[in-house]
């Protein structure tokens, strides 16, 4: 069983090498001024700074454009909203549905911010290991049961699946199929016992770690140092991030 949090590229680019915690900082804090932008001005200037980043990463193009495919059909359902129930001047007809100007600048930039957020979270998710980035939430002050909660969930999806797939493996290996309507209950039965046996194996191993001490004392954490490299590239994401935010409000000050 393979997850998508998995599938990270390494490599020895800036943003593979920097230092995750300041990483996970410099990628929120842009994502957070892409999501503040609502002028269709400063779309090319986010689309650049992510094909930017894109370049820098070495990252696969088929890689974003699945991560794309799921979040684009509800960009899509809010494109056509905007596009034929916005009011405003109108553009052109579609049949007896109308285009309005401020229908097509919402539609733009609407789908622009999202495609660009996902980039850079895609991005991040591909030149850090999942691990990684909860380890590097944990230094940055997430609390410790979250940090497990997080670990252990990632950890036992994969144990699920696998009893999932030996049951599966099971049933068909007994004739059963599985295509027919009818065999919506025994469907059931199989998801059923997989909760089961999931929560007991989930019982027995805190059971075994609290009995090794879990809870009761934490271990110091050795927080690693960060290199003046790092430092930079982190002044440059926030540069950015501020730039951007303060180019927003500049514009909506002269009123375009």
């Amino acid at each position: 069983m393979k997850l998508f949090l998995e599938e990270d590229f390494r490599g020895s680019t800036l943003l593979h090498t920097w230092d995750v915690r300041l990483k996970i900082i410099g990628f929120i804090a842009l994502i957070f001024s892409f999501s503040f932008i609502k002028n269709i001005k400063l779309v090319p200037l986010m689309i650049v700074l992510s094909a930017i980043l894109w370049i820098i990463s070495k990252v696969p193009f088929y890689f974003l454009v699945r991560r794309w495919r799921i979040p684009s059909l509800f960009i899509l359902i809010m494109d056509l909203i905007y596009l034929f129930f916005s009011k405003g001047d109108i553009l052109f007809h579609i049949g007896f549905l109308n285009i309005t100007y401020m229908g097509f600048i919402n539609s733009v930039l609407l789908t622009t911010r999202a495609l660009c957020i996902l980039t850079l979270a895609n991005i991040l998710f591909a030149t850090t290991s999942y691990v990684d980035i909860v380890k590097g939430m944990g230094e940055l002050g997430l609390p410790v049961i979250l940090t497990d909660m997080f670990l252990f969930t990632y950890r036992y999806i994969f144990e699920v699946g696998s009893n999932l797939e030996k049951m599966q493996r099971a049933m068909s290996l007994r004739g059963f199929k599985g295509k027919r309507i009818k065999d919506i209950g025994k469907l059931s039965s199989l998801v059923g016992a997989v909760f089961v046996r999931s929560y007991g194996q989930a019982d027995r191993i805190y059971n075994a770690m609290i009995l090794r001490g879990y809870g009761e004392n934490q271990m110091i954490k050795k927080v690693s140092l960060v290199s003046k490299q790092d430092k930079i590239l982190l002044g440059i994401f926030v540069f950015l991030a501020v730039g951007m935010i303060l180019l927003q409000v500049y514009l909506d000050v002269l009123g375009g």
